[in-house]
């Protein structure tokens, strides 16, 4: 079995893991798209391999409803697993 190379896939609105109305709702792009590629994420290997820094938290505080990554990665979960997450 042949693995696909992530650094090749294109991040677009069906892939970026980003729900849509969770972009609108809570930052300030229109899309899951335009929120990665502000980010500097152009595949999804770069979404894979991003990591928290002061300057992703510094963009997520200045963009979005949420002070650091953790918080806005967090809110996107289930609300169960928010529960467990936030105790």
């Amino acid at each position: 079995m042949s693995k696909r190379d992530l650094s090749k896939v294109a991040i677009d609105d069906s892939n970026s893991t980003f729900d849509v109305d969770f972009i609108k709702n809570n930052t300030n792009f229109s899309s899951p798209t335009e929120f990665c590629h502000a980010l500097g994420v152009y595949t999804l290997g770069d979404l894979v391999n991003l990591k928290p820094s002061s300057s992703l938290d510094d963009f997520i505080s200045k963009n979005t409803k949420f002070k650091t990554y953790e918080e806005f990665t967090i809110a996107q979960l289930p609300k169960y697993m928010q529960d467990v997450l936030w105790i």
